[in-house]
């Protein structure tokens, strides 16, 4: 869900050498990259479109839609909207603490995003 360059592109190891240096040399990375909050079936055709796109409402006429299923790309403002049902999932994993983050450090934007996920 949270894509490896949102929480690998900070990192060392990936200014130095990318992802795959990261794989293998930084054990936080690591962590972030194996945690099963974050790792979840997708399609790949939809994964591969969203790449590292930032989540959001697709809403310009050029956004494109993947038949039945609800998600939309918008390649023109590099905008991935995902279908309704699973956004509380991603909010969730975007503020789940992993290991070795600093608690607390977005309690007020989980707090909101739990409250909105509830109602």
């Amino acid at each position: 869900m949270v894509p490896a360059y949102d929480f690998g592109r900070q990192r060392q190891c990936w200014q130095d050498a990318g992802r795959r240096h990261c794989r293998s040399n930084d054990p936080v990375f690591w962590r972030a990259e194996a945690d099963l909050h974050n790792l979840v079936p997708s399609i790949g055709e939809i994964n591969g479109d969203r790449s590292n796109m930032r989540y959001g409402m697709a809403v310009s006429s050029d956004a494109y839609q993947y038949g039945d299923c609800q998600a939309k790309v918008d390649y023109g403002v590099r905008t991935f909207e995902p279908p309704a049902h699973v956004r509380c999932d991603i909010a969730r994993t975007y503020f789940w603490p992993a290991p070795g983050s600093v608690p607390g450090r977005h309690a007020a934007a989980a707090h909101s995003a739990r409250v909105d996920c509830l109602r």
